[in-house]
């Protein structure tokens, strides 16, 4: 299950917008117009699906005050996700304020089958679930820190209609799903105590532990990625997790490069090898991930191999939101893979790159990298011209 469409209104430095996604996406843009606040909205609905307290998800991130647009904190987020499910129309809505949900719902085919029931004031503490053996609705009160996503999967309530029941379930299972990354090389050199995890982490620092645990249990992925990862830095021959001789054991990362028989543990590889692998561990990891947010993929990667980042990232069938600042690896990219993020009297902007007549001009003399980094097509880019 895939987004569609996202509307944000007033989360962090995004006060209105509606953004397209699609299965690829890049966003670019100078530093702190609000990329990483789109990623960050993402995760913001992620963790509604898991956390039974919106309070420690707002506190997470400093305060309702300091996600909540201008740091008005009498207003509310309001967040309307569009999703795509074999040719069924889901539409995920909600809307808080410091204290908790005042209205969320879930609509099938634009037919609302479960919602927080709507009050005058304060926030929403009931909802209402549609069963369609009955044709009527059900009432069920819920906490006022609580998504519906959650009190839904947490207590086992049915619909009545399977069908629906598994596409509520589906949505749930995608959201909880996503996984957000900013890599860091440093983290994965660490020997890591062998625990079974198939998540490198946000920054990498379980690499060691998931791919010894892709080994373990699913060898044929493992050796999907050592094929990859020999397809990409022809160098390298094999890959393997050893374990070191400590008590409880701790695994870490080593591979053989062509022309030698001994291997190059992890304080020898290098930085970019690293970052490739660790890109080729999480798309290929066997957890079901529905969409991945990744900051600056291109980051420690020869120029060279960012086409095949592209390709690798672009294939893997999961819903890609990525931010760069690197005119090599915009590139890499077709226009209609960009959305450009600017900041305008406080606000942040997406635009489609295709959108603008004025670009595709530009686009017949200079390189997409040359054109979005480059103060001559500025007001082309930024500003409607």
């Amino acid at each position: 299950m895939k987004i569609k469409e996202i509307t944000i209104q007033k989360y962090k430095s995004i006060y209105e917008a509606i953004i397209e996604l699609k299965d690829f996406n890049v966003f670019v843009g100078k530093n702190n117009v609000g990329k990483t606040n789109f990623l960050d909205c993402l995760s913001f609905v992620s963790e509604l699906s898991q956390s039974g307290n919106v309070k420690n998800i707002f506190s997470n991130r400093g305060g309702y005050d300091k996600i909540i647009y201008g740091g008005q904190v009498k207003n509310n987020i309001h967040i309307y996700v569009k999703f795509m499910f074999k040719r069924n129309t889901i539409i995920y809505d909600v809307s808080l304020n410091g204290n908790g949900f005042i209205e969320e719902y879930v609509s099938i085919n634009n037919k609302i089958y479960i919602e927080r029931i709507k009050i005058a004031s304060g926030v929403s503490r009931s909802l209402k679930i549609y069963h369609s053996v009955n044709e009527d609705y059900v009432s069920y009160n819920i906490n006022e820190d609580m998504s519906i996503l959650l009190f839904y999967n947490q207590y086992g309530i049915k619909m009545g209609d399977d069908l629906y029941n598994d596409i509520f379930n589906e949505l749930v299972k995608a959201i909880k799903s996503w996984k957000f990354y900013h890599l860091n090389p440093s983290v994965m050199r660490n020997v890591r105590t062998v625990s079974k995890t198939y998540d490198i982490g946000r920054s990498g620092s379980y690499l060691s532990n998931a791919l010894h645990s892709i080994m373990s249990s699913h060898l044929d992925i493992f050796k999907d990625i050592e094929a990859s990862l020999s397809s990409g830095i022809e160098e390298i021959e094999k890959l393997r997790t050893p374990l070191d001789n400590n008590s409880p054991a701790g695994t870490y990362v080593s591979i053989k490069e062509k022309g030698f028989s001994n291997y190059f543990d992890l304080k020898q590889i290098s930085d970019g090898t690293l970052i490739i692998l660790a890109h080729l561990t999480i798309i290929n990891s066997p957890e079901h991930k529905s969409l991945i947010g990744i900051e600056e993929p291109e980051s420690y990667i020869h120029p060279q191999l960012l086409i095949y980042l592209k390709d690798v990232l672009k294939s893997s069938g999961i819903q890609i939101v990525a931010v760069t600042h690197s005119p090599y690896f915009v590139d890499a990219l077709k226009p209609h893979d960009l959305i450009i993020v600017n900041k305008i009297d406080g606000k942040t902007q997406f635009l489609d790159v295709t959108s603008k007549e004025q670009l595709k001009k530009y686009l017949k003399t200079l390189t997409l990298g040359e054109l979005l980094y480059s103060r001559e097509t500025e007001d082309a880019v930024y500003h409607k011209k």
